[in-house]
């Protein structure tokens, strides 16, 4: 009797460990969500309203894009491709629609690629 007493008091202790480790690392999981979230929250305003500037040639927009977007990624942000030509496409001014409706009319933009894009805009 003694020893089943003996065992059943370390089956409670260590589940009453368990409990106590498996809590301080849930507490840390949810931290560590909430600084990618707000991480994540701060860097949405420079990809939503994402336009090229005046000054910009084709190379300095996608490096800044490809800089916000692999941002957004590291913590956790998915993105289709899809969306991610399209952004880039809306993002040019004006004076690029007629380059832009070529590649919107002549490319499967499901299957381009990025890079494909920007050589496209580039020629």
């Amino acid at each position: 009797m003694p020893y089943l007493w003996i065992k059943l008091n370390l089956i409670v202790f260590l589940l009453a460990k368990w409990l106590s480790i498996f809590g301080t690392l849930l507490k840390s999981h949810t931290k560590v969500l909430v600084v990618k979230d707000s991480k994540m929250n701060l860097l949405m305003p420079d990809f939503e309203p994402f336009r090229m500037a005046p000054s910009e040639t084709i190379d300095d927009i996608y490096t800044r894009f490809t800089d916000v977007v692999n941002s957004l990624k590291a913590l956790g942000k998915c993105f289709l491709n899809f969306e991610l030509i399209n952004k880039i496409l809306r993002s040019l001014p004006k004076r690029w629609d007629p380059k832009v409706i070529t590649i919107q009319e002549t490319k499967d933009l499901k299957f381009f690629s990025i890079e494909g894009l920007i050589g496209s805009l580039m020629t």
